[in-house]
């Protein structure tokens, strides 16, 4: 019978296969933490886009809601100024009905007069920039042609056009409207079409494209004719301010200036009273 090997010997053999099993256990958990490394940054690239789309989300939501938010404040406003005109009307309408009929010459009927709010004007989008001060410059007959790149590409698109083909002039357009008391009068007089015809397009499809690029385009300066008011909200000078200005100088008598003639003929009279005295 073979003797019971040593005590250290015995457990000199059962940890001799130690190492290796460690080893190979060693092994299996590298791979599988490779794997959840992977995954979890796998994970965090989902999670940040997710986050981004969420924020890009937000944002446009954001700008949506203020443009919406500045959409009903206009809208806003020029409802109340409707009310306030109809009021207007109303009350002309009760008067004239309670006054002695008096029949005027067509001549001598006006027009009536440009519509504007009495509450102070807000600041619009764009006011102050150069775009938005070269069109009230055209429009106030301050600068003889619109120059390019003042209107977005594809504004003039809606417009009608002449039966020559022309394109609608916007100074014609925006002076056919003021003259009519501005874009209250007309549209609620329903005198689009006529504004159309003195453009040389009649029709209603016609006035209603008119009227919405007028609304577009063209309703905003309308506030020029309240120099202080413009100047408030537009930190610059109306430029119907100036022009009026402009063409009230150029109207204003001049005192006439001495003549190369009258000095000469002055001299001469000098000098012969002069000769007279020696």
């Amino acid at each position: 019978m073979r003797a019971p090997a040593a005590p250290h010997l015995q457990q000199h053999r059962r940890a001799a296969p130690v190492p290796v099993a460690a080893a190979a256990a060693a092994q299996r958990p590298a791979a599988q933490v490779e794997r959840e490394q992977h995954a979890l940054l796998l994970h965090q690239l989902m999670l940040e886009r997710e986050r981004a789309v969420r924020a890009a989300a937000a944002a446009a939501a954001a700008a949506q809601q203020q443009q919406e938010e500045q959409e009903e404040r206009e809208r806003q406003q020029k409802l109340a100024l409707q009310q306030r005109l109809l009021e207007e009307i109303i009350q002309q309408r009760a008067a004239r009905a309670a006054a002695p009929q008096q029949q005027q010459p067509p001549q001598q009927q006006q027009q009536p007069r440009l519509a504007l709010p009495r509450a102070p004007l807000a600041p619009l989008p764009g006011d102050g920039s150069e775009a938005v001060s070269v069109m009230g410059e055209y429009l106030a007959g301050l600068r003889p042609d619109l120059p390019p790149g003042v209107l977005p590409p594809g504004a003039l698109s809606a417009l009608p056009t002449a039966p020559d083909g022309r394109q609608i002039d916007l100074r014609r357009l925006f002076s056919s409207a003021v003259a009519r008391g501005g874009h209250l009068w007309v549209t609620l007089l329903g005198r689009w079409g006529e504004v159309g015809e003195e453009l040389g397009v009649g029709g209603a499809e016609a006035g209603a494209a008119l009227q919405a690029a007028y609304e577009r385009l063209l309703l905003r300066f309308e506030r020029m004719y309240d120099a202080e008011g413009y100047l408030r909200a537009t930190g610059r000078p109306s430029p119907i301010a100036v022009a009026e200005a402009a063409a009230t100088a150029a109207a204003a008598p001049r005192p006439p200036a001495a003549s190369v003639l009258g000095r000469a003929g002055q001299l001469q009279t000098m000098r012969a009273l002069l000769l007279a005295r020696n």
